[in-house]
């Protein structure tokens, strides 16, 4: 729906408010639109894994001001899982980033956990859920495999002999979780809340952190962020004339991705 929209609906208005200086001389308007076009989805699928530059880019399309506008880059908050530190360093070093857990400090380790952090409670609160789950659908299963209860699936002579041989091997059907991962996915929510109040939010292409944050900060703020239902504001924006102000064509210009570019 967004390629289709962008690419396939450009209006007058549009095509007027476009810059025309770095058009080659050979190419017509709709060429040059069209190129427009995949620089804007081009744009989006960079934001699986952002530099600087890209966000720059993102920022301007959406008329708010660059993070490195100024002689001092503009501090701002990032969420990270702390999967590659090395990236994240530079990002914290000459970028201006700021983490929830304020670093590149390992965020599996067991010590030196932030105070406000509630992972151990969690932790012995979902095993013991766990716990509790193995106890309650192993009795299920004791009680099909013996023929006390039965149950409507195609076919239960096969289910039937798979509920026998997880109570013979003794199988988990609760997923359990170290101490550590409730902390990690405690990171996440932190993370995600903190996005929820961000000014502007620039999110990951497909990224379900990114569709969640989108949903926590409302329908309404869908333009004051980045890969926020999407369909949704490119289709305003096609049919509406009052929604075809709040970006710049100007601040794209071509497909950097060279799978775009061979399109």
């Amino acid at each position: 729906m967004v390629e289709r929209t962008i690419k396939g609906h450009w209006s007058d208005k549009w095509s007027k408010d476009v810059d025309l200086s770095d058009k080659p001389s050979d190419w017509t308007l709709e060429q040059y639109i069209a190129q427009k076009s995949m620089a804007i989805l081009d744009m989006y699928d960079r934001t699986c894994a952002m530099n600087m530059s890209d966000i720059d880019q993102i920022l301007r399309f959406h008329k708010q001001t660059p993070l490195r506008s100024s002689p001092d880059i503009e501090p701002f908050f990032l969420a990270t899982d702390g999967q590659e530190p090395e990236i994240l360093q530079q990002w914290l070093q000459y970028h201006g980033a700021i983490t929830s857990h304020g670093g590149v400090e390992d965020a599996r380790r067991q010590k030196g956990r932030p105070s406000w952090s509630q992972s151990t409670r969690l932790y012995k609160i979902y095993n013991e859920q766990g716990r509790q789950c193995d106890v309650t659908y192993t009795y299920y299963l004791q009680m099909v495999a013996n023929g006390s209860i039965s149950h409507n699936w195609n076919r239960p002579d096969v289910i039937k002999q798979q509920y026998k041989r997880d109570l013979t091997t003794g199988s988990k059907f609760a997923d359990y979780i170290q101490e550590v991962d409730a902390y990690w996915t405690e990171l996440a929510i932190f993370d995600m809340w903190m996005l929820r109040h961000a000014q502007f939010f620039i999110g990951s292409w497909h990224s379900t952190l990114t569709r969640t944050v989108c949903h926590w900060r409302g329908f309404q703020q869908m333009f004051e962020g980045s890969n926020c239902y999407l369909n949704h504001k490119w289709k305003l924006t096609d049919t509406n004339a009052s929604y075809q102000s709040w970006f710049d064509l100007n601040a794209v210009h071509k497909p950097l991705l060279t799978w775009r570019m061979e399109q």
